[in-house]
């Protein structure tokens, strides 16, 4: 290893250390000095990335996730971070195009979830069900995409199909409150007030 280069690896060891202690402005700095010496480290563009959102510097982030595809375009975690934070600048099309690649090269359920969001804030219900099928399939355990599957069907007015997800996240999750308000709701647009209510009155856990 040459001197620049161990010289970049303390840098990026010093982030790495002071990002696990949340001591972001720091963390940022050292990242930054690493890139420095060794401008081709994605893992530090990646890390400055991750910075940039929690500081609400999405666009600032958008870029240290493209330099980072520049030097590792294979990497399906920078494509997550990007379709992330393009769903944060609203940028929903780019940010749906980041999220299938990042699926394209190794599909999780978080991706098909925040593919989901994307698709639904861009008003492609069907997108949105397909994605949030796919992150409860490849996550069985996890009650959010089926509280989501049954947000869809709501909007498409298929509340026996939306029943049916809020109840399969709330045996999952009893305490989360969004899909007992949900199966509530789908309850009270069928008609079926006495059993909205009984929903709505359920004491939190």
């Amino acid at each position: 290893m040459s001197a620049i280069t161990e010289v970049a690896e303390r840098h990026f060891q010093n982030g790495v250390s002071l990002l696990k202690l949340k001591g972001y402005r720091q963390a940022l700095i050292e990242f930054q000095e690493a890139l420095h010496h060794v401008p081709q480290l994605a893992e530090a563009h990646r890390n400055i990335g991750f910075i940039l959102i929690r500081q609400g510097r999405y666009a600032e982030a958008v870029e240290a996730f493209q330099a980072g595809l520049h030097f590792r375009p294979d990497w399906p975690l920078l494509y997550s971070d990007l379709g992330r934070a393009l769903l944060y600048l609203k940028r929903y099309d780019e940010s749906i195009a980041a999220l299938q690649q990042a699926i394209h090269l190794k599909p999780i359920s978080a991706d098909y979830h925040n593919l989901g969001m994307a698709y639904l804030f861009n008003k492609d219900i069907h997108g949105a069900r397909d994605a949030y099928r796919e992150a409860a399939r490849l996550d069985p355990d996890d009650a959010v995409p089926r509280m989501y599957l049954g947000h869809v069907y709501s909007l498409q007015w298929q509340y026996d199909k939306a029943i049916e997800e809020y109840r399969k996240a709330l045996r999952l999750n009893p305490s989360l409150m969004r899909a007992r308000h949900g199966l509530a709701l789908s309850f009270f647009n069928q008609g079926q007030y006495l059993r909205a209510l009984r929903e709505w009155l359920m004491p939190r856990l």
